[in-house]
């Protein structure tokens, strides 16, 4: 990055500024200071006349300031001056990447073949040409297709990088690619390549006109496949940031929003992308786990020589084999179970597979997978000799990049297979695992499939570094930018229910910091006992339903903490009545008698509670302390001595037993209690309130014997 250039981007974050809080005055006045410091005539003399429609308007405002369209026209002079920022932003950005840059050198020297019209013609062109090949005898067919087809991925490549890098769009060029992304004379798959390099146009520089078209396609496609691209596009292209500028951007979600399908929508693609940003961790898991499960209980091996000598003992120990099959199976069904639940259960195995020449053009990491792929020629063949192939592309859970891989990489695939088991697979006798014969591509298929794309490609792509990359764990919280529905726009709509789904989904993944951060969006009119219950306020869970079991005893633990043992204890007495068969209600109220000195009562509950559980270690720990408390060390002594036979002594069990001893005049035996605590807690430093002070001066222990046993204990 040169000097220049880090001025150009110091500059542009000052513009930016008074742009959020919508202030054309301010936001000339950086832009001037900027066209100071990095000169551009044609940006300099739009601001010229921006200023002077801004300079008119402030006169003419004061002269009547009770005009309703002045605040039209000063929203039209910041979205104006937004556009030149952007520009230069853009510009900037361009400037300071390789991969960007050669690309926008390349779109510039062919600018002539890029007019919008042209393009949507050939494609449309295209689309005819391809039923017309149907017409032709084979042999002419097949070299026209090629041609036909290696012509048209050329254009469709460069069109894909032109809408790429291109500036902010005027709304006649919006309309444009509307039309075009809406036609039905424009193949799918290239409508949704289209929609990727807007969403990645977007993700580098916010445009108002591409949002809105994102929005639109959305709303008024019929191809569910670039639907389901348009809704990532606008969902990932979304900038609150820009809301004073163009608040049309709020009133366009805001409008979706009413929709019950949309939000229901909006809902799953957020519980996908959770799925999306823990695919390493599953990767890992898959790997570690269950990958050396499979391997290490792999079934018998069929060789056309000979069997392999493990092989034979498996055929001489049926039963051993039939376990090993069984819980390879159960591998297996993890891997499956984890893929219907939304993982993405291939990452691992296919992030290897994307070193290809393919994947070093940009666009072809998001074309929708088709054999008659220019580069696909030698898979195409095969699939003629090995129709299995063209089954598992055509029919397996992969994403379109997987599928690619798999086709640039199926020599090592087929010769890795035994020559009988191909055999066997070539007759379609083998059914094969991971297949969706006859399944329909849902909507939630076709979004899952390509947020894989999109994972993979800003996670994989050589250049990826110079993108900004919205599955990227940020510091704050585990979902980065893919957290969306905590955003302002979503609170208090219809929406707002939903959430409740991704909240579960972000704790049962243990996203902890995404839940909350969702969780301290609901609005307070949704803020109802699941909300306190998750956050941990529990007083006001159990106003929101004091029978509700959970609210309760977490109000009452709560209350506890507190040191409010009575209300506790109250609330504990309706829980052992509603739940007479839980032990842990009656201990916990035991402990609320104890700290307020009832050891009577304490006592009575405990002791039921020991004869009903003589082994439960909990039960026995806060008996003897009860004891302890209420002068009778030696039935206490007798419990901590079955703890100790038992093995079930925790670090304080040593210290309340020191207690114990001492209050018997053992001192020694209470020494080597109390070592044993501080070996636990490992603590080795002199402490002067190690020992309970009061509690040792009410039973008449005084301060130079507890300094006495302080000695002996640090010594």
């Amino acid at each position: 990055m040169t000097d220049k250039t880090s001025l150009l981007g110091s500059h542009l974050a000052r513009v930016a500024i008074p742009l959020r809080y919508g202030s054309v005055g301010m936001a000339i006045a950086e832009m001037e200071n900027l066209l100071a410091a990095w000169p551009q005539v044609h940006t300099a003399q739009k601001l010229d006349a921006i200023k002077d429609e801004y300079s008119q308007l402030c006169t003419d405002w004061q002269d009547n300031m009770d005009v309703p369209v002045y605040k039209e026209i000063y929203q039209k002079l910041l979205q104006r001056v937004f556009v030149l920022y952007a520009n230069l932003a853009l510009y900037d950005k361009i400037s300071n990447t390789q991969n960007l840059a050669a690309i926008h050198a390349e779109v510039r020297s062919q600018k002539a073949k890029l007019s919008i019209g042209q393009m949507r013609q050939e494609l449309e062109s295209f689309v005819a040409d391809t039923a017309m090949l149907s017409l032709e005898q084979p042999h002419v067919r097949e070299q026209k297709s090629r041609q036909l087809y290696a012509e048209h991925q050329n254009r469709i490549n460069n069109l894909f990088n032109f809408l790429l890098t291109t500036n902010s769009w005027p709304a006649s060029v919006g309309q444009d690619i509307e039309e075009l992304l809406l036609s039905p004379a424009v193949d799918t798959n290239d409508q949704q390549i289209l929609v990727s390099a807007i969403t990645l146009s977007l993700l580098i520089q916010f445009d108002i006109v591409k949002f809105k078209t994102m929005i639109r396609v959305y709303r008024h496609g019929t191809d569910e496949a670039v639907r389901q691209r348009a809704l990532v596009g606008w969902v990932l292209g979304m900038d609150e940031q820009w809301n004073k500028v163009y608040p049309e951007q709020r009133q366009m979600i805001e409008e979706l929003l009413q929709s019950d399908t949309i939000c229901r929508e909006l809902t799953e693609l957020q519980m996908q992308m959770v799925y999306c940003m823990g695919t390493e961790r599953d990767a890992t898991k898959i790997q570690q786990e269950i990958i050396p499960d499979i391997l290490k209980n792999k079934p018998l091996h069929i060789k056309p020589e000979a069997l392999e000598e493990e092989d034979i003992e498996e055929m001489i120990h049926p039963e051993e084999f039939d376990d090993k099959m069984q819980k390879m199976e159960e591998s297996f069904g993890r891997m499956v179970d984890m893929q219907k639940q939304g993982s993405d259960v291939f990452f691992g195995g296919f992030s290897q597979m994307k070193r290809f020449d393919f994947f070093r053009d940009m666009s072809n990491w998001f074309v929708p997978f088709f054999i008659d792929h220019p580069q696909l020629q030698s898979f195409k063949a095969a699939c003629d000799k090995h129709p299995f192939l063209r089954q598992i592309v055509a029919n397996g859970e992969f994403c379109n990049s997987d599928k690619y891989s798999m086709a640039l990489g199926f020599e090592k695939f087929v010769h890795a297979m035994p020559a009988e088991v191909l055999k066997t697979m070539d007759q379609g006798d083998v059914p094969l695992d991971m297949l969706n014969q006859g399944i329909k591509p849902t909507a939630e298929r076709l979004r899952r499939s390509y947020l894989m794309d999109l994972y993979r490609f800003f996670r994989l792509y050589s250049y990826r570094s110079e993108y900004r990359n919205p599955f990227h764990v940020t510091d704050d919280h585990e979902m980065g930018e893919c957290l969306f529905m905590d955003r302002d726009v979503f609170r208090d709509t219809k929406i707002e229910p939903l959430k409740d789904d991704v909240v579960q989904l972000l704790r049962r993944r243990k996203m902890v910091e995404s839940s909350r951060i969702l969780l301290d969006s609901y609005a307070e009119s949704h803020r109802g006992l699941q909300y306190y219950l998750w956050i941990g306020d529990y007083e006001k869970a159990y106003e929101c339903d004091s029978d509700n079991e959970r609210a309760e005893a977490g109000y009452a633990r709560q209350l506890f903490g507190n040191a409010d043992y009575e209300k506790a204890e109250q609330l504990y007495d309706r829980l052992i009545a509603q739940c007479p068969e839980k032990m842990g209600y009656m201990l916990n109220k035991s402990v609320c008698l104890l700290y307020q000195k009832r050891y009577e009562e304490s006592l009575q509950l405990l002791y039921r509670l020991n004869y009903e559980h003589p082994d439960d270690a909990a039960v026995m720990r806060i008996l003897a302390w009860t004891l302890v408390c209420d002068h009778r060390e030696q039935q206490a002594d007798t419990f901590y001595q079955r703890l100790i036979k038992m093995e079930m002594m925790q670090a304080d069990d040593y210290l309340n037993h020191g207690y114990c001893l001492w209050l018997q005049r053992k001192v020694k035996d209470a020494v080597d209690s109390f070592r044993k605590h501080l070996s636990l807690i490992d603590k080795k430093i002199y402490d002067v309130d190690y020992f309970d002070r009061q509690m040792l001066g009410e039973r008449g222990i005084d301060p130079t014997e507890i300094q006495f046993m302080l000695d002996l204990v640090f010594s």
